[in-house]
């Protein structure tokens, strides 16, 4: 059930990242094997088609408000964002190569199936450090199974801000966080291209774990 949101955001957000980036899928053969981009040369716009091994790795990330667990703001349903960030191979270089003076980066994003798969690896992680019966309450697992509409509540950004991250040559971060009995787990996913930091609120451990 909850694979069908994670192949969404693989498919849509993260398609040219992944394809460049020859990061392992199940079906090599389905992947682009080239990328469109709206660019202008001299006030005039066209669209290029570029093979994929030809383009830069360029991916947006989705800035979202803290959780609404612990940052007081008007809140309904789903998650709020603030903004976004291109991340990649030098953005400069590459109109220089392609000879044009601006080019547009498109993604499409499943707003909630990114949130809620970030929720779902905080999950794991907590599970794989305390076990799979040490939750006494899992905050986030209602709106992982789709259940609940309530994501921004429990996932949003750390606040950090992303320069001040320290450049790493590792894809993935992830480190997970305890305050009392409550678990919390930090993500930052493509961290060597200095992307934003993410923060789940996962739940309460049981007494004694």
């Amino acid at each position: 059930m909850t694979s069908a949101f994670e192949g969404e955001v693989l498919k849509k957000q993260f398609i040219l990242a992944r394809s460049v980036l020859g990061l392992p899928t199940r079906h090599k053969d389905l992947r682009p094997k080239s990328f469109t981009f709206d660019v202008t040369k001299n006030g005039v716009e066209t669209t290029i088609t570029i093979p994929t091994s030809e383009c830069p790795p360029f991916f947006i990330m989705l800035v979202p408000k803290q959780p609404r667990y612990i940052q007081n703001y008007e809140y309904d349903k789903g998650i709020i964002l603030v903004g976004g960030t291109l991340h990649g191979r030098d953005f400069d270089a590459f109109k220089k190569r392609l000879g044009v003076d601006e080019i547009k980066v498109s993604a499409t994003f499943p707003v909630n199936s990114y949130f809620r798969m970030l929720a779902k690896m905080a999950y794991g992680m907590i599970i794989l450090e305390y076990g799979s019966e040490a939750l006494e309450e899992c905050y986030v697992l209602p709106c992982i199974m789709g259940k609940t509409d309530d994501i921004g509540y429990w996932v949003g950004s750390s606040e950090q801000d992303v320069l001040s991250l320290p450049k790493v040559k590792e894809f993935h971060l992830t480190q997970n966080l305890r305050l009392g009995n409550e678990v919390r787990a930090k993500i930052r996913l493509f961290a060597n291209f200095q992307t934003p930091e993410y923060l789940v609120i996962v739940g309460r451990l049981k007494k004694g774990v």
